[in-house]
């Protein structure tokens, strides 16, 4: 009889417990991507595969006339992914939410995943596995209006979203990142201007809020990029600003990388650019002739245990990796970005 009351006591336990659909699907790493018209797929990582400069690339798969790729992340399926929408909107979905496809499927319409309006777009994609307590969402506008939000804001999401940012009249909210106080911040103009500033300067602010200036923009120049300097790459940039005058203006590492619309590209060091405050001009970072204009800006030159290859997308959504290749000249122990290409 004892053993009839325990049998039956543990079926009672596990049946009081209740399965849910995250606790059957394992948290394997998959690739997200986005395209300007709402489409988004999940593939498997090992679609792609890493290729030297002058190779073709992959075709990312069928898109819709007149689409093009906007967005190629990597993640877990068990991430809560955050989409911000062209009007300061935030939505979430876990990644396992979006259907599996191959890489030549034309992927699945956002609506069908997410609440939106007529019209709205998304314009960035974060993964966030955990909301730490330290980490912050970096907002940036095509206008130059930039916001820091503490990531905890977005921990809890409604089906219909909640406002991110507000927005002045004709402005849109395009580039979202993640970041701590101790990283740097790089940003860009279309007509090559950049500011680098410290993400601890920049206030932290709630969620229905418009935020500061970024940059003063000349007439007819709007923001184009922006990335995130970590922590660690930034200590390098501390040293090499100690080191002696001849070496601090060398070619050394880390990098700004500049890519044109006409798919040209240069590496800067970010040594040559001095830390500014908000709300300034900024740097000439990239001369354009009349025609081409600044695409993106990248920070490159990373230490080789956080290696990891540089995504580009060109204007035939034809995908390449690029492989890392040759050492700092200070250091063994560092590789950088030698050689891209923009298809």
């Amino acid at each position: 009889m004892k053993a009839d009351a325990r049998r039956r006591s543990m079926l009672e336990d596990s049946d009081s417990g209740q399965l849910e659909e995250i606790d059957v699907i394992p948290n394997e790493e998959m690739l997200l991507a986005l395209s300007e018209k709402g489409y988004v797929k999940r593939m498997k990582p090992n679609t792609f595969h890493l290729q030297n400069r002058g190779t073709i690339g992959k075709s990312v798969g069928k898109l819709r006339v007149n689409d093009a790729m906007s967005d190629f992340i990597v993640c877990r399926a068990h991430d809560h992914v955050l989409y911000f929408s062209d009007r300061g909107i935030v939505y979430s979905a876990r990644a396992y939410k979006i259907p599996e496809c191959t890489r030549t499927a034309a992927g699945t319409p956002l609506v069908q995943i997410l609440s939106l309006s007529d019209g709205e777009r998304i314009t960035s994609v974060i993964p966030v596995s955990e909301f730490a307590e330290d980490q912050f969402l970096v907002m940036l506008t095509v206008k130059g209006y930039i916001k820091k939000v503490s990531l905890n804001f977005f921990s809890s999401i409604r089906s219909t979203g909640i406002i991110a940012i507000q927005l002045v009249p004709g402005d849109e909210l395009k580039w979202v990142r993640c970041c701590t106080n101790h990283d740097l911040v790089a940003m860009a103009s279309h007509n090559g201007m950049v500011i680098l500033s410290s993400c601890e300067i920049i206030r932290a602010l709630g969620r229905n809020t418009r935020g500061a200036v970024a940059m003063r923009l000349k007439e007819g120049d709007r923001m184009a990029s922006i990335d995130i300097i970590p922590a660690a790459i930034r200590k390098d940039l501390d040293r090499l600003s100690e080191a002696p005058q001849c070496h601090a203006k060398g070619l050394s590492g880390p990098w700004l990388l500049f890519v044109s619309e006409s798919g040209f590209g240069k590496r800067v060091p970010l040594s040559r650019f001095r830390l500014l405050p908000l709300n300034r001009v900024g740097l000439i970072g990239y001369k354009f002739s009349m025609e081409d204009r600044l695409a993106a800006v990248f920070v490159v030159g990373f230490s080789l245990a956080g290696a990891k290859p540089f995504i580009a997308i060109g204007v035939f959504n034809i995908i390449i990796f690029i492989v890392f290749q040759g050492n700092n000249h200070h250091s063994n122990s560092t590789r950088a970005l030698v050689d891209f290409e923009v298809i």
